[in-house]
């Protein structure tokens, strides 16, 4: 996934496998699993994380017209602060 940014291959790899659980993609699951795992990940977290995606998926509004300018708000809000 990338050299380290922001984020740490740690953090990649749990949102990956939390994507993969809401396409959902076998395959992208057991892979990201093992990934998360051989970058120090633990069954909480993992378990955190795909709480976190399926609660989106399972229906609460993606950023979109009007919602979006919020988001970009908010996260201009925050770096500033």
């Amino acid at each position: 996934m990338g050299q380290e940014g922001d984020l740490t291959a740690r953090e990649k790899s749990l949102i990956a496998l939390a994507v993969a659980h809401t396409i959902p993609c076998p395959y992208c699951i057991d892979t990201y699993t093992k990934g998360c795992l051989e970058k120090g990940s633990n069954l909480s977290e993992m378990t955190e994380a795909l709480h976190v995606a399926t609660a989106i998926r399972g229906g609460l509004p993606g950023p979109r017209g009007s919602d979006e300018k919020y988001c970009r708000k908010n996260v201009n809000v925050r770096q500033e602060n």
